[in-house]
């Protein structure tokens, strides 16, 4: 074999080398951005009860719509646009979970949906925003009770 052949068949070598370290390299890359990923979902959904747990006009005007429908109408808006945005939430974390990290959601909205007023209030007048199958499931959860 000549020197020529020899150095064709390192620099194939080489190539093929180089493909299966970037496979490799690639799938590392691929778990992090899902271990980030995850991560940035739990966050996303902690947010709103470390939000209730630290504003305590917020928890108060939260419990206070849960236990009256005496409310002043800045209240009113403030407790319709608090669950507005965790619907939204919860549209949005819908699309981007797997059904494993579902089922927590699931039941805490089940629970909510039987305790909050505001919740069922704001779900009544908004559910036309949403996409038809985010209606369906949350439907569903509601339903489930």
């Amino acid at each position: 074999m000549r020197i020529e052949n020899w150095a064709q068949l390192v620099a194939n070598i080489g190539v093929i080398a180089g493909i299966i370290f970037l496979a490799f390299e690639l799938q590392q890359n691929n778990e992090l951005l899902d271990a980030e990923a995850r991560r940035d979902r739990a966050t996303f959904l902690q947010d709103t009860h470390r939000l209730l747990a630290t504003d305590e006009k917020l928890a108060a005007l939260v419990l206070k719509s849960n236990q009256t429908s005496d409310l002043t109408e800045l209240e009113r808006f403030q407790v319709h646009e608090f669950w507005l945005s965790v619907l939204h939430n919860i549209d949005l974390a819908r699309t981007e979970m797997h059904a494993s990290e579902l089922e927590p959601v699931v039941q805490r909205l089940q629970t909510f949906f039987q305790t909050s007023e505001g919740l069922k209030s704001t779900w009544t007048s908004e559910s036309h925003r949403f996409s038809p199958d985010f209606v369906a499931w949350m439907e569903d959860i509601r339903t489930q009770q």
